[in-house]
């Protein structure tokens, strides 16, 4: 049986078991509730993203849009731009948006070039504290903008943990004691849960196993993470 881990889950029948990230829903509610506690609850935002068919972030917007219409009505995504994956590209697209909608007040890169090209806009353009940056990435390529006032909160989950739960994963599943609709305990990472069946709103599908809650990463914590 092989436990699989990566940006998106593989065609379920491919693989025994899928070890995703995090939930999609609890990482679009953390980036909005750190942006919203920075903005306020009536603000113009707008995302960053890589490009218009990104699973992933495809599934990370949704989620966002259908908290904030939930959560903070208020909120209003004026647009989202695409970096492709590309630092330059995304900082003359961060830099577009800034440009071209004069009220934004905090801007959401959720790809890990996104980020780095958002907070060099927000920094060349001399907007850092002004615009808040929030997006979904690592704090070791970004401790920069952290530091300088261009970056105030990244969120992705404990990458060093995640590969611990991999061995785990895949010795019990070798061992045949992993099963749809189980639980099971990998050492001091806690207790795990293997779905039974597909979860839209978290993105799980049969067999999954959810890693964690999002980890936030802040100017006051990203020095203690080194990935």
């Amino acid at each position: 049986m092989v436990p699989r881990r990566a940006a998106s889950d593989v065609i379920p029948a491919a693989r025994d078991f899928f070890i995703q990230d995090t939930a999609y829903n609890t990482i679009a509610q953390g980036v909005i509730n750190a942006t919203e506690k920075f903005t306020g609850p009536k603000a113009t935002i707008a995302i960053m993203s890589s490009t218009p068919d990104a699973t992933i972030q495809l599934a990370w917007i949704k989620a966002m849009k259908s908290y904030i219409a939930t959560k903070f009505p208020h909120l209003e995504i004026a647009t989202i731009g695409y970096g492709q994956s590309n630092q330059a590209t995304s900082l003359t697209q961060a830099e577009d948006i800034i440009h071209s909608c004069p009220n934004v007040k905090a801007i959401l890169p959720i790809d890990g070039a996104a980020v780095v090209g958002t907070a060099q806009a927000v920094q060349t353009l001399g907007d850092a504290g002004k615009i808040g940056v929030f997006g979904i990435g690592d704090p070791q390529p970004n401790q920069k903008y952290f530091a300088n006032g261009s970056l105030q909160g990244l969120f992705l989950w404990n990458e060093v943990n995640q590969g611990k739960l991999i061995m785990y994963v895949a010795k019990l599943a070798y061992e045949n004691k992993l099963k749809a609709g189980g639980s099971f305990t990998a050492g001091p990472l806690g207790t795990f849960t293997v779905a039974a069946k597909a979860n839209p709103v978290t993105g799980a599908t049969r067999n999954t196993i959810i890693f964690s809650k999002p980890l936030e990463f802040t100017r006051a914590n990203y020095k203690q993470y080194d990935f």
